[in-house]
């Protein structure tokens, strides 16, 4: 995927990537916004406290805007997200992948939010929390 493709398209990329990976690795199939709870709660805690302060409204936000760009229904109330939202939803999505590939290559959360938290993964430090804010879900 280029630097140059629609944010849209980019963010369509990553939820799809989200749910295939989610079902290589449980081989279950349910519906989309389980299978985004499912994958929030593989992110190590001290990292989703900092990544997805509010789980509920990224989950929803992933989920209607996938909906919405897959489907194009005009008539949907939660029509897509204005581009800069979008791309932070992305740039989120990424670091979610991230972490789950890191896990699937056996690092323990620990490991996992240690590399990305302390050892400064510093292309990512824009969609973090500050730790004040963390833990307010």
């Amino acid at each position: 995927m280029y630097r140059s493709s629609p944010v849209e398209l980019r963010f369509l990329s990553l939820a799809q990537a989200l749910e295939n990976l989610h079902h290589k690795i449980t081989q279950k199939r349910v519906r989309l916004k389980k299978r985004l709870d499912e994958i929030t709660d593989w992110i190590p805690i001290p990292l989703r406290k900092r990544l997805i302060v509010d789980i509920e409204t990224f989950t929803n936000e992933v989920r209607d805007n996938r909906n919405y760009f897959t489907h194009y229904d005009e008539n949907n109330p939660n029509h897509g997200k204005r581009l800069h939202k979008l791309f932070e939803l992305s740039e989120k999505m990424k670091l979610v992948l991230m972490v789950i590939v890191l896990k699937q290559l056996s690092l323990t959360d620990r490991q996992v939010s240690d590399f990305i938290l302390k050892n400064g993964i510093f292309q990512f430090n824009h969609l973090l929390a500050p730790e004040d804010d963390a833990g307010r879900d």
